[in-house]
């Protein structure tokens, strides 16, 4: 899909000085290939679409270390697949249930299109700990609102599992074996391989 992004600066002459820090920030933002659609907040924070359809409020900081789209721990799942730019300035919309339609940015960071199409989120992407083993980085992905595909990592390997019921399964590279992870909540699942051995709890960090 083709990356379009687009920027408006809320800031009035009172705040010259912050304008000057905004241009660095604008350049930084449009320099990361996964955002959309952003605008900057009164507050001085950025609210951002990413183009795989998270929404996510930032800050400058977040901007300067790259932890944007969809890595920061506010990110959320909208109802948005795909977007892209017209030449009116307005977007062609896929949402996650397939309909299609045109919209504003305003439209799109107030969240009023593909409201219809937000799955709920059964767990929250990040990366998750559990005591005495190695940390593990999680992102979901969904069809509808249904959870049907994980995608984990851990230092050296990864696996793309799939899901159905909120159970998810799969083999990570280089290792025979058929891994499980059930979903306890939002921020916590139960990791295990094969029948069932070396269960234990992850949580969010």
């Amino acid at each position: 899909m083709s990356k379009w992004f687009f920027f408006s600066m809320l800031f009035s002459t009172g705040f010259a000085g912050f304008a000057v820090a905004s241009d660095a920030s604008l350049n930084n933002l449009l320099a990361l290939p996964d955002v959309a659609v952003a605008q900057q907040s009164s507050d001085g924070t950025y609210d951002v679409v990413c183009t795989d359809g998270h929404r996510e409020k930032v800050t400058d900081v977040d901007l300067r270390l790259n932890n944007v789209c969809p890595n920061n721990s506010n990110s959320v799942v909208s109802g948005v697949l795909s977007l892209q730019k017209r030449s009116d300035g307005q977007f062609d919309v896929v949402c996650r249930d397939l309909t299609k339609l045109v919209a504003t940015t305003d439209q799109i960071l107030q969240n009023k299109v593909c409201a219809q199409s937000v799955p709920a989120v059964v767990i929250e992407d990040g990366v998750y700990t559990a005591s005495g083993k190695l940390d593990c980085t999680i992102r979901a992905s969904y069809t509808g609102t249904q959870l049907t595909g994980l995608h984990a990592e851990f230092t050296g390997t990864s696996s793309d599992m799939t899901c159905a019921q909120n159970v998810c399964t799969g083999k990570f590279v280089g290792y025979p074996q058929t891994y499980t992870f059930k979903i306890l909540d939002r921020k916590s699942f139960e990791y295990s391989y094969d029948n069932g051995q070396g269960r234990v709890v992850y949580t969010k960090k």
